[in-house]
């Protein structure tokens, strides 16, 4: 996989990108922002996005604390702001 690429200025808004700078993390916010939603809510909205994808850039922003991941009824899992 490739390494990600990084901007290393202290600048806030060089930090902003890159946390979320990568393709697909802003529009996986984007409709977060309307409310919390699980994986097969945001792979619908998000047309052309693999399952693999759309993983790898949840895991990063739950573990960057930009986006939590809870249980839902009937053991769904709901992410959130």
């Amino acid at each position: 996989m490739a390494k990600p690429r990084t901007y290393k200025f202290l600048c806030p808004i060089a930090r902003a990108v890159d946390r979320i700078g990568d393709r697909w993390t802003l529009l996986i916010l984007r409709d977060l922002h309307a409310g919390p939603a699980r994986f097969s809510d945001l792979q619908q909205g998000l047309t052309g996005i693999a399952a693999n994808l759309l993983t790898q850039r949840l895991n990063g922003l739950v573990s960057d604390n930009l986006v939590t991941k809870k249980k839902g009824e009937h053991g769904t899992t709901l992410y959130k702001l």
